[in-house]
């Protein structure tokens, strides 16, 4: 076991490789769906499957918020950790979602709340950007062995990176059946 860590390290490399991997790729390909709903310049994305396209990607998000956090706190003692993979201190740039894009997620998606509003923002390719960037830096400091179990996971996040388009943001509403409202920001080329 490492010394971060209260998990052994065939447990830590076996997550790596399939649940950490599972979701960075979901997340990459959540936000291609996205991009891909709005290449026909449509205002407003309405169909059940495009807005499950954006709920995907916001519980993705917050899963890997949590895994590459800075609040080291687990709110279950199963829960791993970015820092479970590390004998020294590490942390990202910045948090994959701020403190108002978590609470909006929790509320719009994560939890039944009497929070929820009609109308969210979310800027889907800032967040994949984040969590892109969280896991080149996290990858960068794993030792040789470790980072060989995030070669899935690091292999999406680069070539998500590399394949960006131009950075011209273009709003994009969200709306469902319900009349729930959330404004998407997606990268489209000029």
């Amino acid at each position: 076991m490492s010394m971060a860590t209260q998990f052994a390290a065939d447990v830590l490399e076996s997550f790596a490789r399939e649940h950490v991997a599972y979701e960075v790729s979901m997340l990459t390909e959540t936000t291609r769906l996205l991009r891909d709903a709005r290449r026909g310049q449509r205002p407003v994305l309405s169909s059940p499957m495009e807005i499950a396209y954006l709920e995907s990607f916001l519980v993705h998000a917050r899963l890997l918020d949590e895994f590459f956090g800075v609040d080291k706190r687990r709110v279950f003692a199963a829960d791993a950790r970015a820092s479970d993979y590390l004998d020294r201190s590490w942390k990202p740039v910045h948090p994959v979602l701020d403190t108002d894009q978590r609470r909006a997620v929790n509320a719009q998606v994560v939890h039944l709340s009497v929070r929820r509003t009609n109308k969210v923002g979310f800027d889907v390719d800032a967040i994949a950007d984040a969590v892109c960037e969280s896991v080149l830096g996290f990858c960068a400091v794993l030792t040789v062995l470790r980072r060989k179990w995030f070669v899935a996971a690091e292999s999406a996040a680069a070539a998500f990176r590399e394949e960006r388009p131009e950075q011209t943001r273009v709003p994009l509403t969200v709306t469902t059946t319900s009349e729930t409202h959330a404004a998407v920001w997606l990268w489209k080329k000029p």
